[in-house]
């Protein structure tokens, strides 16, 4: 597996305590649209790109602005 591969697959792990965080730090909507809904963690700098899986990089977007980023 590639660095980036271990990365995705760690951080695959932890995605569920990271929202519970993230909920409580930035409260349950979209961070770029304020939907409610199918909200998923997002990094702010991709993984691919060198991002880390710290709470300072991640952010709660629905999942229509986040596949609407995809790794920009």
């Amino acid at each position: 597996l590639t660095e980036y591969e271990q990365r995705r697959r760690a951080f695959a792990g932890k995605t569920r305590d990271l929202f519970v965080q993230l909920v409580v730090r930035d409260g349950a909507a979209c961070a770029q649209c304020g939907s409610t809904e199918k909200l998923t963690v997002d990094h702010i700098v991709p993984m691919i790109r060198g991002g880390s899986d710290d709470l300072s990089n991640l952010q709660i977007l629905c999942r229509r602005c986040n596949c609407g980023k995809r790794a920009r």
